[in-house]
């Protein structure tokens, strides 16, 4: 038994956030277009394994009530993330999510205030959040799929951020711009 309602609709607590595009959308770099909102987060195997073990079993409960054949496992929402390649998923499942409409964006302490980007307690690439999904069945030109509706998501903590290097001080940025001759181009 899975942890969705009869609208398909769970709730998933304790997931890191290890992309996102809650605040804007998706600028799609084949046409330079608007895309989607969305998110995609991450349950630890072994942490989360019984949650993992329900989502699966809601995807297929899904799949069975809405589509007449299975979907390969590179058409569901919810992957394993050691076959993604993506550092921060390893040891992970991934559950990616996206959106027509901007979600809902819930602070920790006060469910009922609505974060921006300007927020102190914004939601961060590796912060752990509680999300809010729909599933449902894609069928149609683009193929077979069961995806993640991206309805709303509330912070429930700092983690270890996701990111490739510590930010750089104004001085260490600032090196290398000192003033110069005028004529003196160094070449």
């Amino acid at each position: 038994m899975g942890i969705m309602d009869e609208d398909y609709v769970a709730v998933i607590d304790g997931a890191r956030l290890m992309n996102e595009n809650i605040y804007k959308r998706y600028r799609d770099k084949k046409t330079g277009k608007d895309g989607k909102y969305g998110a995609v987060v991450l349950l630890e195997k072994g942490k989360h394994d019984s949650l993992i073990e329900s989502l699966r079993a809601d995807i297929e409960t899904v799949r069975k009530a809405e589509l007449d054949k299975p979907v390969a496992v590179a058409n569901l929402c919810l992957r394993d993330g050691d076959q993604s390649g993506k550092d921060p998923a390893a040891g992970c499942w991934e559950l990616s999510a996206n959106s027509d409409n901007q979600p809902y964006l819930f602070d920790k302490d006060t469910p009922s205030k609505r974060l921006t980007s300007d927020d102190p307690h914004q939601c961060y690439r590796g912060c752990r959040v509680r999300v809010k999904v729909r599933f449902w069945a894609q069928d149609n030109e683009w193929g077979k799929r069961i995806n993640a509706e991206l309805i709303g998501i509330q912070f429930r903590g700092d983690d270890e951020a996701f990111t490739s290097a510590a930010p750089m001080s104004a001085d260490e940025a600032a090196k290398g711009f000192e003033a110069s001759e005028a004529g003196d181009f160094g070449f």
